[in-house]
């Protein structure tokens, strides 16, 4: 555009939209995620999510699908992908209480600080129905400690080694601290549970939530499958 020959104030206004656009362009990139988040809670999650409950009568929740979806499950997830829908773990969750049989979360809760991770629990357990199970699968405190208390042990090497191999990290002449600190630190991780700090964190979670319904808790820190 050619602005040399309009008189100051058209220029003037000309910049003065141009400016307002960008900002505009600009705000609208910095929320874009909360409209999108905003779209699916209010058009699309509230008809999937009827539409789950009115076709099974066995129902089950996992948080944190990550677009690992599973058949016959409500995935969710806070960044949701195909076939999934919108939940953030930590929030209120908008199920009926007791309206789950199964809650799966699989390496989702070491990435919320602990508060989140409560909070994550008591709406796990407000959700499940009497008798359901729930099934947490997350790196075991326990077992990174030894690899600083037992650092020359076969099952240590085992794990170093496997680790290596799988995530492409070098061989360091420091590797028992080397893997601890990245599984303490790497992929966002908040917050690591040994089994006696989960089955706390949640006997809180029920203490805060409690309905009178006796759940069946099933702990995992393994490779999980009802």
């Amino acid at each position: 555009m050619r602005l040399s020959g309009l008189d100051k104030t058209t220029r003037f206004r000309i910049f003065l939209v141009l400016a307002v656009a960008a900002v505009a362009a600009a705000k609208f990139h910095e929320y874009r995620h909360d409209l999108i988040v905003l779209y699916h809670q209010r058009f699309t999650e509230p008809r999937t999510i009827r539409e789950y409950f009115e076709t099974h009568s066995i129902r089950k929740l996992q948080l944190g699908a990550g677009g690992h979806s599973v058949d016959g499950w409500l995935n969710t997830d806070i960044e949701p992908k195909a076939n999934e829908v919108y939940l953030d773990a930590t929030s209120d969750y908008p199920f009926p209480s007791g309206s789950f049989h199964y809650v799966f979360a699989e390496h989702l809760i070491e990435h919320l600080p602990w508060e989140g991770g409560l909070k994550m629990l008591k709406e796990c357990h407000r959700v499940l129905a009497p008798g359901g199970k729930i099934r947490i699968v997350t790196p075991n405190l326990e077992k990174a400690f030894q690899l600083i208390n037992d650092s020359t042990g076969v099952e240590v090497r085992k794990v170093i080694e496997a680790n290596r191999r799988l995530f492409g990290w070098p061989d360091t002449p420091v590797m028992p601290a080397y893997v601890f600190n990245k599984i303490m630190r790497e992929w966002g991780h908040q917050f690591i549970y040994d089994p006696a700090t989960l089955r706390k964190t949640f006997e809180l979670g029920i203490q805060d939530s409690f309905t009178g319904r006796g759940h069946v808790v099933n702990e995992q820190l393994g490779r999980p499958g009802f």
